[in-house]
């Protein structure tokens, strides 16, 4: 993933984060208050390793939020009249996938699945939407269903995380 914001450097962290918290069998959780702000409570750890794991802690959840809003966003979108509902709606899922990033510091695969799992909801129920059967074809704005992707009237095939749902649904 391309970005200005460096998510390899994040993706480091995450990692040395769990590789601390094994190393010096700690406990952390993370807790986000009404105010919308976030808590870091440590228990077990060397007091000389708390100030720089909260730290660490602080830029994980900022590289979240940076990630959240990054991946969540409505580039599925075909047809133009569309665009400000579908961003409503990825705006809400963002603030529910922000309410997630307690879970990372738990579980960080848990937390990646469960953000792909709510953007692919989210673009499958809006092309649902937009999908008819026309003469014996699935068809998808100019595009027919082949039997791995969709097939525009170029010919050119189009492939993206949901073609195993659309097999499933169209084959």
């Amino acid at each position: 993933m391309k970005t200005r914001y460096d998510l390899s450097k994040w993706e480091k962290e995450i990692k040395k984060f769990f590789l601390n918290k094994e190393k010096l069998s700690f406990r952390a959780q993370a807790i986000l208050t009404d105010e919308g702000k976030i808590r870091f409570l440590l228990e077990g750890i060397d007091p000389k390793y708390e100030k720089a794991t909260k730290e660490l802690m602080l830029s994980i959840s900022q590289g979240a939020i940076y990630y959240i809003n990054y991946f969540i966003r409505p580039d599925y979108i075909i047809f133009p009249e569309d665009k400000n509902t579908e961003q409503q709606k990825c705006i809400s899922t963002i603030q529910t996938c922000i309410s997630l990033i307690p879970k990372l510091f738990e579980d960080n695969e848990t937390f990646f699945s469960t953000i792909n799992q709510k953007y692919e909801m989210l673009k499958l129920q809006y092309l649902l939407t937009k999908i008819s059967y026309v003469n014996g074809k699935w068809m998808l704005n100019d595009s027919v269903w082949g039997e791995h992707g969709w097939i525009n009237s170029n010919g050119v095939l189009s492939t993206d995380s949901l073609c195993t749902v659309w097999a499933d649904l169209l084959n």
